[in-house]
Formats: C-alpha cells, structure tokens, sequence
C-alpha cells in the first residue's frame, strides 16, 4: 500500500513539473496518455531512486565517516568549545 501511495504521490509531482516547467512535456493532460506518462515516469523515478540509493550511500560512507569527528553532535560539547574558546580569547 505505502508503495502504491509513493508512486501517486510522485506521479502527481510530475504532472506538477509538466504544468509548472515549460521545458518538460508529458503530452496533452486531458487525455490518458498523458496521465499514463506520468505514471510510468514516477515508476521509473521510484525504481531509479530503489536501486541507486543504496549505492550512493555506499559511495558517500568514506566522506561520512571522515566528516563525523569536526562537528560537535550534542549542545555540551557545542558549550564546552565556545566555553574554551573564550577562554582563550579573552588571555
């Protein structure tokens, strides 16, 4: 059902696009090819996304792993730097 759901809701996102942008075109709206253009292009924007986003995320872990350290996670350790910070500032 959630799948169902997505593939409405990417499809009404494309139908979207086509009334927004000038430069994409899904045929004439107010017959059904129109509406099954969207369709198949919210299908194939969904299978894109299933199978690329694993390897994406797997690509990206090395960058995600290096940049975990710099960045303070939690509001004490975000004071603690400012507290040592002005510390230091004020000698």
């Amino acid at each position: 059902m959630k799948i169902l759901i997505k593939l409405i809701i990417s499809a009404i996102a494309v139908l979207v696009t086509d009334l927004l942008l000038s430069g994409v075109s899904l045929g004439d709206l107010g017959e059904t090819n129109g509406l099954i253009t969207a369709l198949l292009t919210a299908a194939v924007l969904g299978l894109l996304n299933a199978l690329l986003k694993p390897l994406l995320i797997l690509f990206t872990l090395p960058v995600t792993v290096l940049t975990l350290g710099p960045f303070p996670s939690d509001q004490r350790g975000d004071r603690a730097y400012r507290r040592i910070s002005s510390s230091t500032a004020s000698c």
